[in-house]
């Protein structure tokens, strides 16, 4: 069981139990997420004098590591000593702290309230019990008196006996029956009752003896120049918690318009409900390599064939030919260590969410919306016809929002309508990315060899020659004018022997796009209902006496 009292409960209250001792509870009050990791912050206040002062922190997580806490005083007070360390009973001279007191008197009062409801039942079941005697007494009573007088009593008498027993036997059952019915009505109200005060000694032995998995105590020893309230912050990192970016994109055409709307999923397994902290979102990645990797140099050398055979063993089981050709490179050690309003901080990107949040442990990942975005953006035709039939609609997006866009899941929307999901890149600021937005089936893609189904007339193949003739076709079937970008592809060669040439009509626009070499890209304007051929035609040569692989 977690520790709902003092996360839910805490009233930053402090109990001086002797005269420089203070025993204080500190909540969770901010909460800074990495993409893998946290930063919690608790507040420790409490009233102080002037002089030298110890301060526990009780009820701190089990798994609390002492490397990563910081505490950080306001002036005047000067913080020395902090230690960490399993559960420990409260300091001083046995003085209960407010919230104790407030849980021991809950418990005292429902359980007086369960022994005047329980007295009231049995008194209920008492009245019960005495009218059934009373009816059982009448019957006993009623059978010898007739017994006795069977002979001398006259009908009359006998029917005015047998009607009075009747009456009275009645009223006595119909008695016990009623205060059965009111018992048990009583019992079933006094369910609630015992509930609350399972609940209330639940909460008491939670305040008086920490559960499993809860129990560090911090303690903090200080020098106040100056008497009056101190507060301190005390932080600590978790790895339990993250967060990651999550995007809706909606985009329009005619004019092109791209809306972001941001969001984050947050998570936290730390054993310990955040209540009401206040949440920021952090780019640092405090847990992942924060250096460079280290480069060692490689070291060559060469040595002539006697040198080689004089080296080799007599057995041939090695020689400088087996040597390593260089030396192992070691791999660096991993760097360790520890709305939304944007701060820059350096390189980080922090974003402060603008009211209380509660995070629950183990809960489901937490979705909070953080802003929208209209990066500038124009949208495409891309048509691949030697694998699709179909182009499809992308969009050019340029971050014109002067933050990163972080990787993450998206939905996509296309004029209001869903049209899949995709995972959005990281696309730093000033950078530019694609984004597929779903089949245009109007836009029809043909790649044909002509006559290949005819013995492959397209291709024609000698002993040092390969000729490829190919047509693309695009045919646009819808009411709208598309920018079509077309991709194919022709072989390449890094040898000089062998020679690849090639004719397109019409002419290409870009060869080798992004340092892909063999790709050709097409950029063509296409109206509604218009159809563009582009013939393509492939020739490779090499030398006799060689094989095209």
């Amino acid at each position: 069981m977690h520790a709902p009292r003092l996360f839910a409960l805490l009233l930053l209250t402090a109990t001086p139990a002797l005269s420089d001792t203070y025993q204080v509870q500190a909540p969770v009050t901010a909460v800074t997420l990495y993409p893998y990791g946290a930063t919690v912050a608790r507040d420790v206040t409490f009233t102080a004098t002037p002089g030298a002062h110890t301060v526990i922190v009780p009820d701190l997580p089990w798994d609390l590591d002492a490397q990563g806490l910081r505490v950080t005083a306001p002036d005047g007070v000067t913080v020395g000593a902090i230690s960490l360390a399993e559960a420990r009973p409260p300091a001083g001279d046995g003085t209960k702290p407010d919230t104790v007191l407030q849980a021991e008197a809950e418990v005292a009062r429902l359980e007086a309230v369960l022994r005047t409801k329980a007295q009231a039942i049995a008194v209920i079941r008492a009245t019960g019990e005495a009218a059934a005697a009373r009816a059982a007494f009448l019957l006993d009573l009623a059978r010898a008196r007739g017994e006795a007088s069977l002979t001398a009593a006259t009908v009359p008498d006998l029917r005015a006996l047998a009607s009075l027993v009747g009456e009275e036997v009645l009223a006595a059952r119909t008695a016990v029956l009623e205060a059965e019915a009111q018992a048990v009505d009583a019992e079933i109200a006094l369910k609630s009752d015992e509930q609350a005060l399972t609940r209330a000694q639940s909460a008491l032995a939670v305040l008086v003896a920490p559960p499993e998995g809860q129990g560090q105590a911090l303690t903090l020893s200080l020098q106040t120049s100056a008497g009056g309230p101190v507060t301190l912050t005390v932080d600590t990192l978790v790895d339990e918690a993250g967060w990651s970016p999550t995007y809706d994109l909606r985009l329009t055409r005619g004019p092109d318009v791209l809306v972001i709307t941001r969001g984050v999923l947050v998570r936290q397994d730390t054993g310990e409900d955040w209540r009401g902290v206040a949440l920021t979102l952090s780019t640092a990645r405090p847990s992942e390599q924060g250096a460079p990797s280290a480069l060692w140099p490689d070291l060559r050398r060469i040595v002539s064939q006697d040198e080689l055979d004089r080296a080799a063993p007599a057995d041939g089981s090695a020689s400088y030919a087996d040597a390593p050709a260089a030396e192992p490179v070691m791999a660096a050690p991993a760097a360790g260590g520890f709305g939304f309003d944007t701060a820059i901080l350096g390189q980080v990107f922090a974003f402060t969410f603008g009211a209380p949040v509660d995070i629950r442990t183990g809960a489901d990942a937490l979705r909070l919306v953080m802003d929208q975005v209209a990066p500038q953006v124009t949208t495409r035709a891309d048509a691949v016809p030697m694998i699709d039939a179909t182009a499809f609609l992308v969009a050019e997006i340029t971050n014109t929002t002067g933050q990163p866009l972080l990787p993450g899941p998206a939905l996509l929307y296309s004029e209001g309508a869903l049209v899949g999901g995709a995972d959005l890149p990281l696309v730093a600021t000033g950078a530019k990315a694609d984004v597929g937005f779903g089949a245009i089936d109007g836009l029809r893609l043909t790649r044909i060899v002509p006559g290949a189904s005819e013995g492959a007339r397209g291709i024609i193949t000698s002993s040092n020659r390969r000729e490829e003739q190919a047509i693309l076709t695009i045919e646009n079937l819808t009411a709208t004018p598309w920018p079509v970008t077309v991709t194919d592809r022709i072989p390449y060669s890094e040898q000089d022997d062998l020679s690849v040439t090639y004719i397109a009509a019409p002419a290409v626009t870009e060869e080798n796009p992004k340092g892909q070499r063999g790709l050709l890209v097409w950029r063509i304007d296409l109206a509604p209902g218009a159809k563009q051929d582009i013939r393509l035609q492939t020739r490779l040569d090499w030398p006799d006496g060689m094989t095209l692989q």
